[in-house]
């Protein structure tokens, strides 16, 4: 997911304006989820319109969506704004490991391995410069690249350094069971740099 500090929030004809703390990358149109600003500007709501502003020579983004509520004035606040990015789906991850979890503790390890993906692989694209969009994968091969990352996080669980295998000497740790350089590849990445 997404994240960025909310620190200014107010309404005005029925349309709240919040401002966020870095150029986030946000655009109108997203669907985003507004947590701890207030009761009056939480939960669900889609941008209207995403603007750069520059205050004390920082670049911040503010955006607008409707909000049918009496006007409040401009607030410091804190809060978060959430944008959830689904480039792969549950059944997806499920397809590609084969199992399909029936315990409410595996099912939920699952989906959290499958968030964590999804906002891993995000952040990596971001760092190299992408810019997507958050509820359709760019490419097949990244889409590919969260399954298999989500697949690896979750038949990881409970294992000391990487997946269960025959393996008895398994000289390197990966969190990937081996597959990272194949996921950066996917994701359009290079590979980390050595200083």
């Amino acid at each position: 997911m997404l994240r960025t500090i909310v620190t200014k929030a107010s309404l005005t004809t029925n349309v709240a304006t919040l401002q966020v703390v870095s150029n986030a990358g946000l655009y109108a149109g997203w669907t985003v989820t507004v947590e701890g600003v207030s009761a009056v500007y939480d939960g669900t709501v889609t941008l209207t319109n995403v603007e750069t502003v520059t205050v004390d020579d920082v670049d911040l983004q503010q955006v607008s969506y409707a909000l049918v509520h009496a006007d409040v004035a401009e607030a410091s606040v804190y809060g978060q704004l959430v944008v959830p990015v689904t480039w792969a789906t549950y059944a997806d991850v499920v397809a590609d490991i084969a199992y399909d979890p029936i315990d409410f503790t595996d099912i939920s390890y699952l989906e959290l391995a499958l968030e964590s993906a999804n906002s891993w692989c995000w952040n990596k694209r971001a760092q190299a410069g992408y810019t997507d969009i958050p509820t359709i994968a760019p490419e097949p091969q990244v889409k590919r690249a969260v399954i298999k990352t989500a697949g690896s996080w979750y038949k990881g669980r409970g294992a000391v350094d990487n997946f269960p295998s025959f393996q008895e000497l398994d000289v390197q740790p990966q969190a990937f069971g081996g597959q990272y350089p194949d996921i950066l590849r996917m994701l359009g990445v290079g590979k980390p740099k050595v200083a």
